[in-house]
Formats: structure tokens, C-alpha cells, sequence
């Protein structure tokens, strides 16, 4: 894949794959990707080569593949969760639909305006979750570590950053969570 520009958040994408070429011989397909912004920006592009089956291949997926899992849940009592620096729709969306389904009882950690717009935008309910007001993602990363370290919460959630930030504060010896 090449990228020719930086992946919008909080956009919807549209993929685009293409056959280029077939060679029966070797039953190899060349695709064209693409991948674009809303406006029609392209943002990447890739070649693919693939071998194609030597016969059909039929693979049934279910709607939700979490059916499973979610059914021996059912009737647990919902993990207490930090959602840390939920500033997206999609991942305040995500704590929330976990709660609808019984998984978790969300805490979120972050700057609380700013989770409420976000909310209010989106047209999400937050009336069943706690805030815990913060400055920024360093602060809330610290604030949900500790939470976790200590107890309050049971479980860490990645909102909207860096996968990184929230390691980092994991692995502070203040969080209380290096064992």
C-alpha cells in the first residue's frame, strides 16, 4: 500500500478493489486498490496478486460473530470500564453499545465538554455514565490507570488515541498496575 496522505478520523472510507489481470495458468488475479476520503481525495493505493482456489470456496459468516461470546456474558454483571479520552463518536458509541449489552458499566475519562458535544452531536444518551473531567489524553491516561490500579476500575478501555500514550501511563509505576 502507498499512502499518499494521512487517514482522516472519524470518516467514512471507500475501498475500492479492481481486477486488472487473470492468468489462468497459475490462477492468479492482480487487483487494483483504492482507497479515498469523502471528498474524493485519494489516500492510498495498492497492487495485489493472488493465487485464486483451484475450486470454489463458499464461506458462510454469521451477522455477528460476537453472538457467541456475547451469549455466555449474558447474565454477568457489566465490568467497570474506563473508556480513556472517548473524543469520537464512534468510541463513545462503542462504550455505550457494550453497556447496552450488558458488558460494562462505562467510566469515562476525559475533557468533559468536550465528550458531552461530542455526545449531544451524535445524539448519544451518557445519562448511565460516569465523567471523570480531564485536561488531556496524558491526563487521562494517568487518571484511568490509577483507576484501574486501584480498583475502581476493572477494566481499560482505548478511546480516541494513540495506542501508545495509554501503554505508557499503563506501565507507570504510579498506575499501580506493573506486577
Amino acid at each position: 500500500m502507498t499512502p499518499r496522505a494521512s487517514l482522516p478520523l472519524d470518516q467514512a472510507l471507500t475501498a475500492t478493489v479492481t481486477v486488472r489481470e487473470t492468468r489462468s495458468a497459475g490462477r492468479t488475479v492482480t487487483l487494483d486498490g483504492r482507497l479515498t476520503a469523502p471528498d474524493g481525495a485519494l489516500l492510498a493505493t495498492a497492487a495485489l496478486e493472488v493465487a485464486a482456489p483451484a475450486v470454489a470456496v463458499r464461506v458462510e459468516a454469521p451477522d455477528h460473530r460476537l453472538d457467541e461470546l456475547l451469549e455466555r456474558c449474558r447474565g454477568l454483571e457489566p465490568v467497570r470500564t474506563a473508556v480513556v479520552h472517548p473524543l469520537s463518536a464512534d468510541a463513545l458509541e462503542g462504550a455505550l453499545d457494550a453497556a447496552a449489552a450488558g458488558l460494562v458499566a462505562p467510566i469515562l475519562f476525559g475533557p468533559e465538554a468536550e465528550i458531552c458535544r461530542i455526545a449531544d452531536t451524535a445524539r448519544l444518551d451518557l445519562s448511565r455514565c460516569r465523567i471523570v473531567s480531564t485536561e488531556n489524553e496524558e491526563d487521562s491516561t494517568l487518571k484511568a490507570a490509577r483507576a484501574a490500579g486501584a480498583g475502581e476500575a476493572q477494566a481499560l478501555m482505548k478511546g480516541s488515541l494513540h495506542t501508545d500514550v495509554l501503554l505508557h501511563a499503563v506501565m507507570q509505576k504510579e498506575s499501580g498496575l506493573r506486577t
